[in-house]
């Protein structure tokens, strides 16, 4: 499967590298056969730097490994920009020579490609702001010991080679400013590379919430062997809820590992077996927000994921929408039950938001 995944990504890649590079050979008028084999060069050199930089990271961590999946994901994220210029660039190029025979619109081009740039530089500042969202949720049947107590959520921090020890005591601080009486962490918390497990996690464990701090696999942690993680974030004081849960004054809390809840049959088993009773106020924590008819079916009264990202970059946030539907991000009902979807405080890939927020989100409970 992973060798499938690589061989697309690599394929994909290629395709958009051959696009940008005809691009810029148009817009420059690139003639000389020196120039063009050295362009050549250089785009299959940015071709292949994500794909081994991405292997690279699964297994060495050092100032070389990070600094080159630090650039390598920085020009992904312009080269979606720049895959978009071209098909644009191609449009005017096609209605230029229908009106114009012979002309290229190489102005529009170099804009596009500015635009591109701006865009990117844009994304890598706007991707370090970390919104505090503030929801209420009414939960039916909520002991009145639950009534205004709060909690924070938050999702794929993606701790790894580009976010560290000091993103993650950045998110540790804003969570402790907000003072929940509970904190959910939803997956993702690893990016799943090569990492000192314990010490990148270490802030996390001073939030020292009141009910304590719960966490779910996503599906990062499950790459590989999740156990080298789980055992890291318990040695940090915080609960691994897997596949199972706890009964908080009157309120049920239960988490479910993403392995588990992709799968329709083998997630409606794990719900079956929790003995969930009807009326019973209780909050799933689930990475992924889909099967959620599932999920409703068992009478769960809020259910909180995240995993979309929003998609990170606009205009992709319209394939997470048309994925999820509107449960990629926010607030929503599915029947009974509410599902809240978080856009996460890290990135994946890129290290770029454009047109969507990093937020940890705090929720009062009425």
């Amino acid at each position: 499967m992973i060798i499938l995944f690589i061989f697309i990504a690599t394929a994909f890649l290629a395709l958009l590298h051959l696009i940008i590079y005809a691009m810029f050979v148009s817009i420059f008028a690139i003639q000389s056969p020196a120039l063009i084999w050295t362009l050549r060069a250089i785009f299959i050199i940015l071709w292949i730097s994500f794909i081994y930089s991405s292997l690279l990271i699964s297994f060495v961590n050092s100032a070389t490994s990070r600094k080159l999946y630090l650039a390598s994901s920085i020009w992904l994220g312009l080269s979606a920009y720049l895959f978009i210029s071209s098909f644009l660039y191609s449009i005017a190029f096609a209605l230029s020579n229908i009106f114009s025979p012979g002309s290229n619109p190489s102005s529009f081009g170099i804009f596009l490609i500015c635009i591109s740039a701006v865009l990117t530089i844009y994304g890598m500042i706007h991707a370090k702001h970390i919104y505090k969202k503030e929801i209420s949720i009414t939960i039916p049947n909520l002991p009145l010991s639950w009534k205004n107590r709060t909690a924070v959520f938050v999702s794929d921090l993606h701790l790894g080679q580009i976010r560290g020890k000091a993103f993650a005591k950045k998110i540790a601080d804003m969570i402790k400013s907000l003072h929940p009486n509970i904190v959910f962490i939803g997956g993702d918390l690893y990016d799943g590379v090569k990492v000192d497990v314990e010490d990148i996690i270490f802030p996390l464990s001073t939030i020292g919430a009141p009910f304590g701090t719960y966490f779910i696999t996503g599906n990062h942690e499950e790459f590989r062997s999740s156990d080298r993680f789980t055992d890291a974030i318990r040695g940090a004081g915080i609960h691994v809820l897997a596949n199972e849960a706890v009964n908080l004054d009157g309120l049920r809390i239960i988490g479910v590992n993403d392995k588990d809840s992709t799968k329709t049959k083998r997630f409606e088993d794990n719900l079956a077996g929790l003995d969930i009773d009807d009326g019973e106020p209780s909050i799933l924590l689930k990475h992924r927000p889909d099967l959620l008819s599932i999920a409703e079916k068992h009478s769960i009264s809020l259910q909180l994921s995240g995993h979309t990202h929003r998609a990170q970059i606009f205009p992709l946030n319209f394939i997470t929408k048309w994925i999820y539907r509107r449960y990629d991000y926010g607030l929503h009902s599915y029947g009974k039950m509410q599902v809240y979807t978080s856009s996460g405080a890290g990135t994946w890939g890129p290290p770029l938001r454009v047109g969507t927020r990093a937020e940890i989100v705090k929720i009062t409970f009425i």
